[in-house]
């Protein structure tokens, strides 16, 4: 009897002990449930507030600024900035380049990141998320921009007009000369030419490119076409006065120079007569013995001829042509060799085809 009363005691306490863990567990999750569902019913409202601030036809692009770049926190909802963008200049590591490439831009919207944590201990985060409203253009010009140059924020006055354009206003630092101020839309800077390479503008024709249309940092072939005589003269001599005769009279065209950067046209120098008409002179960017080559064929003879060609600008690959002579094309040979043939004190060259 005695165990019997044991056995159905131990079985209430097991029972009370149940509803007991029961309770306890409901009380401790219930509040945590309501505060899930509490947050997930207020994150769609936030979301569509924060989507109705946007203005129409405009954009929300957010870049990461540390305590330099996004002066050192400060920023808030409404400021307005100027956007900077930094680089090297070419071929110079030493040296750099800040431009102003949006301007008046306002903040939409500012958050720190979350903390890191590195050893056990939790550090606050030095990065600031800055959310600006921009065009599709302008957001496309900043993304671009961020994947190669360094992105700062300068701070306006609220009520600031922009009065005059800043966008077009650089600076150049250098340690051997210090700062200097450009205005790019007036000349292109002299400071964006690479070390060791030389700005040539040469004269170009509006079939030149495509339909006329080459802007600075186009990569081009360059293609020279001119008349070539073949003299042969008494004995040799080949002095002033000295009388012969042509033998051979072509038109040749020839790839003179491959893989060269288009560095500034009369649009970007701020020199063409009219918005719409093609440029007429164009620079290149080239070593100084192409320059040379360049210089050779337009200010020896007016009777040759450039002409420019676009390449797709990822190829860099310098291809082997051969010289091109018109009557082979005409009469559907291929030259083979040519070779002087002396008699006596006379010579002349005689060519062989295939």
């Amino acid at each position: 009897m005695r165990r019997i009363r044991g056995i159905i005691v131990l079985l209430i306490a097991i029972g009370l002990g149940y509803i007991a863990a029961r309770t306890v567990s409901h009380y401790l999750t219930r509040p945590r449930i309501q505060q899930v569902q509490q947050v997930k019913k207020a994150e769609p409202k936030r979301s569509k507030e924060k989507k109705a601030e946007i203005p129409k036809g405009m954009r929300i692009v957010s870049i990461n600024a540390d305590k330099v770049s996004g002066l050192s926190g400060k920023l808030k909802k409404g400021d307005r900035v100027d956007v900077i963008a930094t680089t090297t200049l070419p071929g110079n590591t030493r040296s750099a380049i800040s431009r102003i490439i949006l301007s008046d831009i306002e903040v939409f919207d500012t958050c720190f990141s979350p903390a890191t944590q590195s050893k056990g201990l939790f550090k606050k985060s030095n990065s600031q998320c800055i959310s600006l409203i921009l065009s599709p253009s302008q957001a496309a010009a900043l993304e671009a921009a961020a994947q190669s140059a360094r992105i700062s924020l300068a701070l306006r006055n609220d009520k600031e007009k922009d009065l005059e354009s800043t966008k077009e206003i650089s600076s150049i630092y250098s340690g051997t000369t210090g700062t200097e101020i450009i205005n790019e839309s007036i000349r292109p800077t002299p400071w964006l030419i690479p070390d060791g390479m030389r700005a040539v503008t040469i004269k170009v024709r509006d079939i030149d490119g495509i339909c006329g249309k080459l802007q600075p940092g186009d990569r081009v072939d360059v293609i020279l076409s001119c008349p070539l005589g073949i003299f042969s003269t008494q004995g040799g001599n080949v002095a002033p006065g000295t009388e012969g005769k042509v033998t051979e009279f072509h038109v040749v065209s020839k790839m003179l120079l491959q893989n060269v950067v288009v560095f500034a046209t009369e649009k970007s120098a701020g020199t063409q007569a009219s918005p719409d008409s093609p440029p007429k002179k164009i620079t290149l960017l080239v070593s100084p013995d192409e320059a040379l080559m360049l210089a050779a064929t337009r200010d020896t003879t007016e009777k040759s001829k450039l002409r420019l060609i676009l390449r797709k600008p990822s190829d860099r690959q310098i291809e082997k042509t051969p010289t091109v002579y018109l009557t082979d094309l005409l009469v559907g040979r291929r030259l083979s060799k040519r070779v002087f043939v002396y008699k006596g004190l006379r010579h002349e060259m005689v060519t062989f085809y295939k």
